[in-house]
């Protein structure tokens, strides 16, 4: 069984505590870039400011083992701009958009990285 898939669909449910539950016992064999960002993603849904930053944290340690991983750098640009990190978020978002420019909300990921002046 992947570990990640449960991750998900308990994130999905908006149940925080069975979702960090199940991504710390499948890191128990050891965290993966999946692990992470599923880890990141629990923690930018529920949004509260410290959790945005622990997003980031967590976004980035996904991105560092698996750099290939568009869905980490994107939550990492959504949690950095939230967090008053403008310039960082959007590199990571820029990042996102060179690993999947065919991304489902590439326009409005595009909204959110251009200069004041093109918007």
């Amino acid at each position: 069984m992947r570990c990640d898939t449960p991750c998900k669909h308990k994130i999905q449910l908006n149940d925080f505590g069975a979702s960090a539950y199940l991504i710390a016992a499948c890191a128990a064999r050891g965290w993966t870039a999946a692990l992470w960002r599923a880890r990141g993603d629990l923690y930018r849904a529920r949004g509260n400011p410290r959790d945005l930053v622990n997003a980031a944290h967590f976004y980035a340690q996904a991105t560092a083992l698996d750099p290939s991983l568009a869905a980490a750098e994107r939550g990492l640009g959504l949690a950095l701009i939230r967090t008053g990190r403008l310039a960082e978020g959007q590199a990571a978002l820029r990042r996102y958009l060179a690993l999947d420019p065919a991304a489902g909300d590439a326009t409005m990921i595009a909204a959110l990285i251009a200069a004041p002046e093109d918007r």
